[in-house]
């Protein structure tokens, strides 16, 4: 008898997330499913063997729904958006030491204030269905004077969301970007 009453709970449980996964367009998140997204690193406007400008590319590569805030903040940290790092590598055509860089245009710093549920923030998220993608474009931020190697990445650090607040988007069938990210390096040769 109570085998049946736990599957017949059980099956209940899952009718109604089905049932809500249909409602909202959602689907079940599995915690232990690999990444849901991608990045890539795109330059452009390559002036004078350099890029004038980066752009930044996230991909929903899951087979569901993923909800991302939409302006992480560039080159800083911000722990509600997400944050993307431009790195650079740079390595001399001279005997100097190579150097690595990045930066940030503006310091956020944490507040104590009160911030809305978290079901309440995803509703302003980007929706990326799957294959979708959401774009950022921004200019250099560095100087190429010197002969070299210049190798760039971009790394993605998703927002933060506590524990408890990762539940409760799991329980209600909603994905988000959980792992930081790094995208392939890009190279360029500047001769003089």
């Amino acid at each position: 008898m109570f085998r049946l009453r736990s599957f017949a709970i059980t099956l209940a449980l899952g009718s109604a997330t089905w049932a809500s996964a249909q409602s909202t367009g959602y689907q079940p998140v599995d915690k232990n499913k690999p990444a849901n997204l991608l990045l890539f690193l795109q330059a452009k406007e390559v002036r004078m063997d350099m890029p004038q400008v980066f752009g930044f590319v996230l991909v929903n590569i899951s087979d569901h729904v993923v909800l991302i805030p939409p302006n992480p903040n560039v080159e800083c940290t911000d722990l509600s958006r997400g944050s993307l790092w431009l790195r650079l590598n740079f390595t001399p055509f001279t005997h100097e030491v190579p150097r690595l860089g990045s930066g940030c245009v503006a310091d956020y710093g944490i507040g104590l204030i009160r911030s809305p549920s978290v079901l309440d923030r995803v509703k302003a998220w980007k929706v990326l269905h799957p294959g979708e993608s959401l774009s950022f474009d921004i200019p250099k931020n560095f100087e190429e004077q010197r002969a070299g190697t210049y190798q760039f990445w971009v790394e993605y650090q998703p927002p933060h969301i506590s524990t408890d607040d990762q539940a409760t988007l799991r329980q209600a069938g909603i994905d988000f970007p959980h792992d930081a990210l790094t995208s392939a390096h890009i190279t360029f040769v500047k001769k003089h």
